[in-house]
């Protein structure tokens, strides 16, 4: 029973963490620069996929795109629209602004999903033939080396050629162990 215990827990702890990609940060401490040069203390919230800027108070706050300026926003149909009111000079309280407006659930789904990519994580991308996933494997391949040397070492002894023979030649090479592992 009680290795069935740790096993589980094991097990649980596994099945829970492996889906937490994504590093949810909240309220990290921002600069942001108005197109007048002065400056706004803000705080950032969200994760790689989708993050937000707010006030202390969790007014959100975005840049207009016709002033370039940064303004606070209210949500109106799932989406983001600038207000005139902006942070420093106007309360967003006595505004009538509602405190973590933000995008609806779905948009922020279909951000997400927009990273989640073959383009972006070509790893993941899944060939369904052999050949929808066919990659060249001829043609010339530059190897860089850098060979480094510290101060109690001697000299490189040998020349130029015995290292390009290494990646390069017919017999036992790096080529040569290419060429045994990629498909042709």
């Amino acid at each position: 029973m009680k290795y069935f215990s740790k096993a589980f827990l094991i097990i649980l702890f596994v099945l829970f963490t492996s889906s937490l990609y994504s590093a949810y940060l909240t309220d990290v401490p921002i600069t942001v620069t108005q197109p007048d040069g002065s400056r706004l203390e803000l705080f950032a919230t969200g994760d790689e996929f989708y993050n937000w800027i707010h006030d202390e108070n969790g007014y959100t706050i975005i840049r207009d795109s016709n002033t370039g300026e940064c303004v606070y926003a209210e949500e109106v149909a799932g989406e983001l629209v600038p207000t005139a009111f902006k942070p420093n000079q106007d309360n967003p309280a006595t505004k009538g602004l509602t405190p973590f407006a933000n995008i609806s659930p779905d948009n922020m789904l279909k951000i997400r999903k927009g990273f989640c990519t073959a383009e972006n994580f070509p790893e993941k991308a899944v060939a369904k033939t052999k050949n929808e996933l066919q990659i060249a494997n001829t043609g010339t391949i530059n190897n860089v080396v850098v060979f480094v040397r510290f101060s109690d070492d001697s000299e490189y002894s040998k020349g130029l050629q015995t290292y390009a023979d290494m990646h390069n030649s017919d017999g036992v090479s790096m080529k040569a162990y290419f060429d045994e592992v990629s498909y042709k």
